[in-house]
């Protein structure tokens, strides 16, 4: 249920793009978190392949909890 790679890769720029034309006026920042999954392939060895999709996407609708309007989450 999450985006791929080159969705969040475009919708990504897209946001930074805009956030640096009103960057001087606007004081706005932004910034890319990358969230490191330690062991996740021995997480899915023990418990399987779809218990491991839905950890990601637990993790992934977790984030989304907290996301404002112009920001986005890849899971």
């Amino acid at each position: 249920g999450g985006y791929n790679f080159q969705y969040f890769a475009d919708k990504g720029n897209k946001i930074i793009r805009k956030w640096r034309r009103y960057k001087k006026s606007s004081g706005k920042k932004y910034a890319v978190v990358v969230i490191r999954m330690e062991k996740y392939r021995n997480f899915c060895s023990c418990y399987g392949v779809k218990e491991g999709e839905e950890l990601l996407e637990g993790l992934g609708e977790a984030l989304k909890l907290d996301l404002y309007r112009n920001e986005i989450v890849r899971t």
